[in-house]
């Protein structure tokens, strides 16, 4: 599972709501809170409350990745919305220009038409 990490104007908006609660980074409060929004995880036979440290706490107001629930936790602790804070990948809305591409009616004697390819796909960097 991929981490989830604030996006430039959701780190502004974490920073600000952390100062409105007027508490330090390093207090407890914060993963005790947090923890309260947590699923209980098992541990051998036993199911126990969820914790979370203080390095996942730090991560998370650097803009570094965390687990998801702990990015989710976070963000109720700090009455946030996490759909707004979170990063969005933007899908690429790269468009390739097809039209000079070779015209390949019939598929015999194509070397040079498949060498012109070769030199395209080599020199854009497409990533596949």
């Amino acid at each position: 599972m991929r981490g989830l990490k604030s996006s430039p104007q959701g780190l502004k908006q974490i920073k600000e709501a952390r100062e409105r609660r007027e508490l330090a980074i390093e207090r407890e409060e914060w993963l005790d809170e947090a923890s309260n929004f947590l699923l209980p995880v098992k541990n051998g036979k036993n199911i126990v409350p969820a914790t979370v440290s203080i390095g996942t706490w730090k991560r998370f107001l650097q803009g570094t990745p965390v687990k998801p629930q702990y990015f989710k936790a976070f963000c109720q602790v700090l009455q946030l919305d996490w759909e707004e804070v979170v990063e969005t990948e933007e899908k690429s809305s790269t468009i390739y220009d097809w039209d000079g591409a070779p015209n390949i009616p019939i598929f015999s004697e194509r070397s040079k038409e498949l060498h012109t390819l070769k030199q395209w796909l080599t020199t854009i960097n497409v990533a596949w």
